[in-house]
This record gives C-alpha cells, sequence and structure tokens, in this order.
C-alpha cells in the first residue's frame, strides 16, 4: 500500500507542513487525516505554509484532502499559503481547479516567508 509522508515544522510565525508522494483515490483518507491533525496544532497567528513541492501526483480526491486542510486552517483563523512549484504537475492541477485565485500560491518556501514577513495585517482565511 502506498503511503504518503507529511512532516510538520515549526517555523518562524509559520508552521511548514510537507507533503511527500502521491495523493491518489488510495492515499486521500490518509492525507484528509494526517492534515486535519496538523491544522489542529497551527494557531493564529501564524501562518499555514502547505508545501506540495514534494506530491507528484494529485487527484481530485487528493485535491479534495487539500481544501479539507484549508477549510479547516480556516476555521480556526489561520491563513494558509501554498507551495507548488510553477511548471509541476501539481501546479497544473492546482491552477485548473482554480485554487490559485483563492489561495496564495508561492514556487518556494522562501517566498512564502517573504509575504509573510511583508504582512501588514491580517488576512481574511479563505473558506472553500
Amino acid at each position: 500500500m502506498e503511503h504518503v509522508e507529511l512532516t510538520q515544522i515549526a517555523q518562524e510565525h509559520q508552521q511548514l507542513v510537507r507533503l511527500v508522494g502521491d495523493i491518489d483515490m488510495m492515499t486521500s483518507g490518509e492525507v484528509i487525516e494526517k492534515l486535519a491533525d496538523a491544522a489542529s496544532a497551527i494557531t493564529p497567528p501564524q501562518i499555514a505554509v502547505l508545501d506540495l513541492s514534494g506530491v507528484g501526483f494529485l487527484s481530485a480526491l487528493g485535491a479534495r484532502a487539500l481544501c479539507t486542510f484549508n477549510r479547516a486552517c480556516a476555521l480556526r483563523g489561520v491563513c494558509t499559503y501554498w507551495v507548488a512549484p510553477t511548471g509541476s504537475d501539481t501546479r497544473h492541477i492546482i491552477d485548473l481547479l482554480g485554487f490559485s485565485d483563492a489561495i496564495p500560491i508561492f514556487d518556494t518556501i522562501e517566498q512564502t516567508r517573504q509575504r509573510n514577513a511583508a504582512r501588514t495585517a491580517p488576512r481574511s482565511p479563505v473558506n472553500f
């Protein structure tokens, strides 16, 4: 059975949640559970940074799992940034589904740090 690895790292003013693996029909349930646990450990004013640069495949069920994480964070008052490099298959799916219209998507984790440092006022969480 396939597994998706999740690591969570506390950083200054943000929590990095990194996924590695394929998020598909076989792994989406596992990912939803892991992301729910990760979301519950993040409190405002921290930013949740969901790093998808290690995701090789993202199915529709996988995309739903990511939205579930975003919703859980929003309900806690936590803003989310996603990291998915331009040109990656994951970024292509995210863009096709229109997530990039509602969620700040970055190419690198460093860009999220720069954006977070430049914030002057809290952003309203995005609800799906």
